[in-house]
């Protein structure tokens, strides 16, 4: 009687270490996996700030190219072909003629001439004379296009020819006999006049008198 007593103490007694190693272990398991749970939330708040950094390097590569691809637009711009000069004999040899000759007064009545400027490019010398009211631009070079040196591309009303010393003068212009573009070739030269309004005459032109004058003023 007193072993058997003794042998289901003794069970008993088993029984309840193995329950208390049990929970034991239960116990250290959570609490292995807690750190395994930290690291998963840290990952987490670290992937919205890679993301992040992912997204300005981005950005700043896209402005760097939007950069250089404007500065690659603006180096690609055609250069002014014109080149201001002192002189008329400055502007035929920048222009690759033998002369371009202007008289000092070609005898106009359109008030003082105060001011004349030149400028050419290659086959094409200029020269602006500026009255009170009015400007002319005449030109003398090598290259035309159909004839025509003026670089005027505006269509007129009316075209009429002039003869100027022998020389065939095709004259343009809204009011007829006043001609705001004239052209003409000499030697295999070509001429021209473009006559401009400063004082709101849009039709501003040279009449007979004016061109003839002006004409026999430029070799």
């Amino acid at each position: 009687m007193k072993k058997r007593i003794f042998l289901s103490m003794f069970l008993t007694a088993v029984m309840l270490a193995a329950v208390l190693a049990g929970c034991s272990s239960g116990g250290s398991a959570a609490k292995k996996e807690e750190p395994a749970a930290a690291a998963e939330s840290t990952q987490e708040e670290a992937a919205p700030a890679e993301t992040k950094a992912e997204d300005t390097a981005a950005e700043t590569e896209s402005t760097e190219a939007e950069s250089t691809a404007a500065a690659a637009e603006e180096n690609t711009g055609l250069a002014n072909p014109w080149s201001d000069v002192g002189s008329a004999e400055e502007a035929a040899k920048g222009a690759g003629i033998d002369s371009f000759v202007i008289a000092e007064d070609p005898g106009l009545d359109l008030g003082e001439l105060f001011e004349r400027t030149y400028r050419c490019m290659d086959g094409i010398a200029e020269a602006r004379l500026e009255y009170p009211a009015s400007a002319l631009t005449v030109r003398k070079g090598t290259i035309a296009e159909e004839g025509d040196i003026s670089g005027d591309y505006t269509e007129y009303a009316n075209t009429w020819t002039q003869d100027v010393n022998g020389i065939e003068v095709t004259c343009f212009g809204n009011r007829e006999g006043d001609a705001t573009k004239s052209i003409w070739t000499v030697d295999n030269m070509y001429f021209s006049i473009v006559a401009e309004g400063l004082g709101g005459d849009q039709d501003f032109g040279l009449n007979a008198e004016r061109l003839t004058a002006m004409v026999s003023s430029i070799q």
